[in-house]
């Protein structure tokens, strides 16, 4: 797009996304050939290494929350369930 002033502007639907994907850029070489060699030479320990951090994750985000439930419980003073309570 072209200004009054003959600026040339780029907006968000003129980018050319073929062109971009065309020479990716790689800002950890390392990484990327680390992730691309290791999943395809060594498959089993590549599975448990991700379903080792979906677990943590799954764990991570169990413990938080829990907390978070509990901080706002505390402040609002309200006192936990108990199974008295249900009968």
């Amino acid at each position: 797009m072209v200004s009054s002033t003959g600026e040339s502007h780029q907006l968000f639907h003129d980018y050319d996304y073929r062109r971009a994907a065309d020479s990716p850029r790689l800002w950890r070489p390392k990484m990327n050939e680390f992730l691309t060699s290791y999943s395809s030479d060594h498959t089993l320990l590549w599975a448990l290494l991700i379903i080792g951090v979906v677990a943590a994750a799954a764990i991570s985000l169990h413990l938080f929350w829990t907390g978070v439930f509990q901080a706002v419980a505390a402040l609002l003073g309200r006192r936990p369930k108990t199974p008295e309570d249900a009968g």
